[in-house]
């Protein structure tokens, strides 16, 4: 039950962090809280509503920077990726989108993603082809794709996200 109140206080959040970035006409901000509902619906099993957010915030990715939109596209595939193999294809092109978007970034980005390198771009990818494992689909690349990102993240990182890769299932 309390878990069930802080997703939809976070849910309350984030919808009104995109209408005040809407407002602010701050597309990045925008797309930032429209990926967060996205992830939060993909956590609650809720995928179609997830692939809602996720398309939403790739409306105006024209407006985007290449980071922010390697991410959008990321959170788009992990949707698809939830929904399963009947949309295998859409979540790999997304994937490939997120990575050709990333190769773009000339480092002009917002301050808010400074963070996001090669290794968050690999969890993200990672992430993504892990819903299509979950749901029938193949897991080598998924499992590839999140042991590059452990391997290439900082040492502060990497021990808190060795402890989630023991729970993967073999």
């Amino acid at each position: 039950m309390i878990r069930r109140r802080l997703h939809e206080d976070a849910e309350q959040c984030f919808r009104f962090a995109v209408g005040c970035a809407t407002e602010a006409a701050d597309w990045s901000i925008r797309a930032q809280a429209l990926s967060g509902m996205a992830n939060l619906a993909v956590h609650q099993t809720r995928a179609d509503d997830a692939l809602s957010f996720a398309e939403m915030a790739l409306l105006c990715a024209d407006r985007l920077s290449p980071m922010v939109q390697a991410m959008m596209h990321n959170r788009h595939a992990c949707a698809l990726g939830a929904i399963g193999q009947k949309r295998e294809i859409e979540c790999l092109a997304a994937v490939g989108r997120a990575e050709d978007a990333f190769a773009a970034s000339t480092g002009d980005e917002p301050e808010w993603i400074t963070y996001y390198d090669q290794s968050q771009l690999e969890r993200d990818d990672g992430r993504a082809l892990l819903g299509l494992a979950l749901n029938g689909g193949a897991c080598e690349e998924a499992e590839r794709r999140l042991r590059s990102s452990i391997q290439g993240s900082p040492p502060a990182t990497t021990e808190a996200r060795r402890s989630l890769w023991r729970t993967w299932p073999r």
